[in-house]
């Protein structure tokens, strides 16, 4: 009798633990009605996810479900992107760049460099990463300083072989971005008259780079559009003519910083209305609707 008790006991508790354990948990700093959840790496599905940056680790958000989930824990990332299958991720933490297994959480170390290295960008083949980094070299661009500028580089995940892609220039460059089909690497640089959107093209050097916009960061939402942010809008090129076909124009507090498009008509960005250290919003494109959907989250970006 007494061991039939305990085995009912002990089942009664396997249920109830199984129970509480697969609820959804309500999270502090998640805008309301959005939950938290963790999953098994083999079984969360990328697509068409939100992935940001929330205490240095990576998260998830899904739209359809407003569910955000901690998908990998890193500890210390700055910047990070997905590779075209989904089974990598790039990220940087402390001027050291790792390779992350998405389904395991497993880093490899690629490399490290001594001043600061930012936004690692896995190519559509998913053999290199393009990133940016100090050149290795002094520019003196005034005549009256001599100093290091950021460049663009490309390291080979096989042999770890780095390429500096802007060697010769004197200029800084940031936010670089590949485009789906690994033709283009879209890039800002401080050449002329403030920071300007470029394309370099990555097959024909003799076509190489080409000046499009003004801003910093920008988007590519296939491989013939691009979109380009400034402080008051954004802007969508066509790649092939470098014509601008649409604007959007973008409320007090947007951040040109960081931005992702789901589809047409849904934006998510970085936003600074009521949060200096920034707040992930989602505006609707067709009401014109704007909502705060992540707290103290960062460097959004779909998996495509």
């Amino acid at each position: 009798m007494m061991a039939e008790l305990a085995k009912f006991r002990l089942g009664v508790f396997v249920i109830i633990y199984f129970v509480f354990s697969t609820l959804p948990v309500c999270h502090a700093g998640l805008s309301a009605g959005s939950t938290i959840s963790t999953v098994s790496k083999k079984e969360t599905f990328l697509k068409n996810k939100l992935l940001y940056i929330k205490t240095g680790n990576i998260w998830l958000f899904d739209p359809a479900t407003k569910q955000n989930i901690q998908f990998i824990q890193a500890n210390d990332v700055v910047n990070f992107s997905v590779s075209s299958d989904y089974n990598k991720i790039a990220a940087i933490k402390n001027n050291k760049l790792y390779i992350i297994n998405a389904k395991t959480n497993e880093e490899v170390f690629l490399m490290e460099v001594e001043t600061d290295m930012s936004n690692p960008t896995i190519s559509p083949t998913n053999d290199k990463v393009i990133y940016i980094s100090e050149s290795e070299k002094e520019f003196n661009k005034t005549q009256a300083a001599t100093r290091k500028v950021r460049h663009i580089w490309i390291v080979d995940l096989n042999t770890k072989a780095k390429v500096d892609l802007t060697k010769d220039s004197p200029y800084h460059h940031t936010a670089v971005q590949w485009s789906p089909d690994g033709r283009w690497v879209s890039f800002a640089s401080s050449r002329g008259n403030g920071w300007r959107v470029y394309l370099m093209n990555m097959i024909d050097k003799k076509q190489s780079v080409k000046e499009i916009e003004s801003g910093i960061f920008s988007s590519w939402l296939d491989n013939k559009t691009l979109a380009i942010g400034n402080s008051h809008s954004i802007k969508i090129y066509d790649v092939r003519s470098l014509k601008q076909f649409r604007e959007i124009k973008m409320q007090p507090g947007f951040s040109p910083a960081k931005f992702a498009f789901a589809g047409d008509n849904n934006l998510y960005y970085e936003d600074m209305t009521e949060n200096p250290d920034l707040d992930i919003s989602h505006l609707d494109l067709v009401s014109g609707k704007k909502s705060r959907v992540i707290e103290d989250g960062r460097s959004p970006m779909f998996a495509k």
